[in-house]
């Protein structure tokens, strides 16, 4: 029997050696791959092969292309940082708000520093009692507007409490209209709390 002898039962018997005791392997190969011919098996190898080689082609162009979306992330991530960073600078050159927008209007941090540096509560609290007679029985809003009228006429007439207010302005680093909004809320309080007093 000469090696790789095909037997019925499509097993396939590899002598090993010559003589007795002869060892012989049996390598079972279907029957349906044993009926194959050659040639169809080699197609079929160099066709996985080409498969096999095509994907790992596929596989490092799609690993280039999510290379350079990673570079592209980078680049996107690096400048919303930056946008961050220019907004924060942005909001540091913005002047800071002394009084709240909401109703009824109060004074913000900033606000209470401003009134501390110009004493704008003492100088309300002197004030406050000319103003309180005219103003009982009025609306929240009209006191507000009569304490906001009374400033600008002492902007306008009282030279030192001008002057203060400036300084004050010059001091903290702001412009006098934000003090001048600080005085009017500190006014406002003061006269509110003298009618509350009196009810």
């Amino acid at each position: 029997m000469g090696p790789g002898v095909i037997h019925e039962d499509g097993g396939v018997r590899l002598k090993t050696g010559e003589g007795q005791g002869d060892n012989i392997m049996t390598v079972e190969i279907p029957g349906w791959l044993a009926a194959t011919p050659w040639w169809v098996i080699v197609g079929l190898v160099i066709t996985l092969l080409t498969v096999v080689i095509k994907v790992s082609q596929w596989t490092g162009r799609v690993n280039e292309r999510l290379t350079g979306l990673d570079e592209r992330l980078q680049t996107v991530e690096n400048l919303v940082r930056d946008i961050g960073t220019d907004i924060k600078k942005i909001f540091g050159v913005l002047p800071r708000a002394a009084v709240e927008g909401s109703s009824p209007v109060q004074l913000t941090e900033y606000g209470q520093q401003i009134s501390v540096a110009v004493r704008a509560s003492e100088w309300a609290r002197q004030q406050a009692p000319c103003l309180v007679d005219r103003l009982r029985g009025k609306e929240e809003f009209e006191i507000f507007e009569s304490c906001v009228n009374h400033v600008s006429e002492r902007w306008e007439q009282d030279l030192e409490f001008a002057r203060a207010v400036r300084a004050g302005a010059y001091q903290i680093g702001t412009d006098t209209d934000t003090v001048l909004k600080v005085v009017h809320v500190e006014l406002r309080d003061q006269v509110l709390g003298l009618i509350a007093q009196d009810t």
